[in-house]
C-alpha cells in the first residue's frame, strides 16, 4: 500500500503483477500473524506442488523449454508471499533444482529453496512436480 500512496500523490498510474499476496487468504494470514495472537514467529514454510504431466500445462509452450520454469514462472510467487508475510526483504535466496531422467521439460522442474533475511525469521519453500509413479 505504500507504493500505491505514493503512486496516488505522484498523479500516476501503476499496475500490480505480484498480486497473490492480496488474495483473501494471504491478507488474512497477514492481518493474524503482525497481530501477534500467535506471538513471535520465527518460521514461515510453504510447499508448492502443480500437476505439469502434460504440454501445456502452465499455459504455453514456451514455459516448457525454459530454464527453471518452476522458480521463475511459478515459485517466484510463492516467494514473494513469504516475504510479505515476513515483513522483510529476501537478502539471500539457496537453491537446489533437478531433473528427474523421466521429466518432459527441457530443463529443471524440481526445487528445495530457503529465503533468508537479516531482518525477519529466515522462512523455507520447498517445490516440486508430481513423482514419477504419478504419471
Amino acid at each position: 500500500m505504500r507504493v500505491a500512496r505514493k503512486i496516488s500523490t505522484a498523479e500516476r498510474k501503476m499496475g500490480v503483477t505480484m498480486s497473490h499476496r492480496f488474495d483473501q487468504d494471504k491478507t488474512t494470514l497477514r492481518r493474524i500473524i503482525r497481530s501477534g495472537k500467535l506471538g513471535r514467529v520465527n518460521n514461515i514454510s510453504c510447499r508448492y506442488q502443480a500437476d505439469m504431466r502434460q504440454h501445456p500445462r502452465l499455459g504455453a509452450l514456451f514455459r516448457h523449454t525454459m530454464q527453471d520454469p518452476l522458480l521463475i514462472e511459478g515459485a517466484i510467487h510463492h516467494l514473494d508471499i513469504i516475504a510479505d508475510l515476513a515483513g522483510a526483504r529476501c537478502d539471500t535466496l539457496f537453491a537446489s533444482t533437478w531433473k528427474p531422467e523421466w521429466a518432459a521439460y527441457a530443463a529443471t522442474r524440481t526445487a528445495s529453496s530457503r529465503w533468508c533475511s537479516r531482518t525477519a525469521s529466515a522462512p523455507s519453500t520447498k517445490a516440486r512436480r508430481a513423482p514419477r509413479s504419478a504419471q
